[in-house]
């Protein structure tokens, strides 16, 4: 049990990691963004922060925590709204509060399929 405890931990960690690198990196060239690349910019949100959750979730029953969907929606969706605030401090980059619930719509897809 310590072994898939320690992987979905493991992998809850590096994934936070990689969203808030990928996310908080600056955006020096906002002149060439078309239409269609600030779309699909726009649509990864869902589908990272649905996999958040689904990392979560799976993290919370490695270590028999049932019924922690309020703890992986308040995880997620307010790991979601730390990095659009920090998004601020960025050059190219601003928050946005559809953004934010983009990732909060992600989050909760995942909790309607996994609901205790």
């Amino acid at each position: 049990m310590l072994q898939k405890q320690r992987f979905w931990l493991w992998t809850t960690v590096l994934y936070m990691i990689v969203l808030m690198a990928g996310s908080l990196k600056p955006n020096l060239d906002t002149a060439s963004h078309s239409q269609l690349a600030e779309m699909l910019h726009n649509a990864f949100h869902l589908p990272a922060y649905a996999m958040l959750a689904f990392i979560l979730v799976n993290t919370f029953r490695a270590f028999n925590r049932p019924r922690a969907n309020l703890w992986v929606f308040c995880i997620s969706a307010g790991y979601g709204g730390l990095i659009e605030i920090l998004q601020g401090l960025v050059p190219g980059r601003t928050p946005s509060f559809g953004d934010e619930s983009l990732n909060a719509l992600g989050t909760v897809l995942v909790l309607l399929f996994f609901r205790n």
